[in-house]
């Protein structure tokens, strides 16, 4: 099973992180805050000192709370990618197919062509290299690169339990509420070393 997202996210190309993705950010500022209130409490012995003592450790926690309730786009599109690890692992391509826009067939066409040919046991998220957002894109657009592990055979028992290493781009549009794959691209995981500048943002 693949491990948490989260800890496998090693960068993203937008310039600063959201306080809404990260709970740390919130926990030190919060930190910060209460023991300032602290210091100045214990250097004046003034109540107002500690009631923004108190203060600031609601907040804190309060701003934790909200961020464990937000998903951000970014988050979204994340976790999108692993619950398509699991459908793949269940070999349910209905399920795959299904995040693929409708507006591009041939991507559809191409993807069950793929698919058809394997028959997967175990399907593994390595390393999570960038998820990139750009929401005042119309209609917003990301890319997520990756490196995955598949353990499988090929279709109707053909070189049977072998593992495959990929490098994958996939390129998304949200349309309506969802995030579609409107491309995607694999390679071998070599590929991932090279960092090669993505043409993002390109039409």
């Amino acid at each position: 099973m693949n491990p948490c997202p989260t800890a496998l996210l090693a960068q993203t190309s937008e310039s600063s992180f959201s306080l809404m993705e990260s709970p740390w950010t919130i926990g030190i500022l919060g930190a910060i805050s209460v023991a300032i209130a602290v210091g100045a409490w214990l250097q004046t012995g003034h109540k107002y000192a500690l009631v923004g003592m108190a203060a600031a450790a609601i907040l804190t926690a309060a701003g934790i709370a909200l961020e464990r309730s937000v998903i951000t786009e970014r988050e979204a599109v994340e976790a999108l990618l692993y619950q398509m690890a699991g459908e793949l692992e269940r070999n349910d391509y209905d399920a795959i197919l299904a995040h693929l826009s409708p507006q591009n067939p041939d991507l559809q066409s191409r993807a069950r062509a793929e698919l058809d040919t394997h028959e997967f046991e175990e399907v593994t998220i390595t390393r999570v290299h960038e998820v990139s957002v750009l929401p005042d894109h119309i209609p917003p657009k990301a890319v997520i690169r990756f490196n995955v592990k598949a353990r499988g055979s090929l279709a109707h028992g053909y070189l049977e339990d072998r593992d495959a290493f990929r490098y994958v781009i996939f390129t998304l549009l949200k349309e309506g509420d969802a995030w579609r794959i409107v491309d995607y691209e694999h390679y071998p995981p070599q590929q991932s070393m090279m960092n090669d500048p993505l043409r993002f943002g390109e039409e």
